[in-house]
């Protein structure tokens, strides 16, 4: 069990950072590199309200009311995840065609 704790709380920690830096990231950068770091903000994102939930779901004691705010939040953190995963990969292939296209 601590163990679990442990690792969810040093996700948390990587994801924040994570969600920081590639925030910055995207405000200095312009066109496909911005909407890069804009996905992968979206996925560290994800991956913290999942870990939060997680951890929260793990470590107390719960009301039913507290379930529903806790299943919420894991709920956001897959979605989150999901249209991070869907956008780096579209804007990860326009990318690479942009790159094609200028070496033709």
């Amino acid at each position: 069990m601590e163990a679990l704790v442990i690792l969810l709380i040093s996700l948390i920690c990587i994801s924040i950072f994570g969600t920081f830096f590639n925030s910055i990231l995207s405000r200095r950068k312009q066109g496909i590199a911005k909407h890069l770091h804009r996905a992968r903000m979206n996925i560290h994102m994800g991956v913290m309200f999942v870990s939060i939930a997680l951890l929260q779901f793990v470590t107390i004691q719960t009301t039913a009311i507290q379930k529903a705010f806790i299943a919420i939040i894991f709920v956001l953190g897959l979605i989150n995840g999901y249209y991070g995963i869907k956008n780096h990969h579209y804007f990860k292939q326009q990318r690479q065609e942009n790159q094609e296209a200028s070496q033709s």
